[in-house]
């Protein structure tokens, strides 16, 4: 899935602390959700039953407010996000 953390990105959250574990952690996360947003959309134009596409507007909804929540707390320690995918 696209926006996965590698192995390398996870290692290297284990190692980092303090702000910079931080940014590193909402930096994965943001791309993590933006993936997860892009399946549910290809869920949704797929015409899946009426309960999965409630579901998958739920979770873009979700996922859309929840990365706007962390892209705030990203820039409030001067850091930018990654690159999609």
């Amino acid at each position: 899935m696209p926006g996965m953390a590698s192995t390398t990105e996870i290692a290297r959250l284990a190692q980092a602390r303090g702000v910079d574990a931080e940014a590193l952690f909402l930096q994965l996360m943001i791309r993590h959700h933006t993936g997860g947003t892009v399946m549910a959309q290809d869920a949704f134009r797929a015409g899946l039953s009426a309960p999965v596409q409630r579901t998958t507007l739920a979770m873009i909804r979700d996922q859309g407010n929840e990365v706007g929540v962390m892209s705030a707390l990203l820039a409030a320690r001067h850091s930018q996000q990654l690159p999609y995918p």
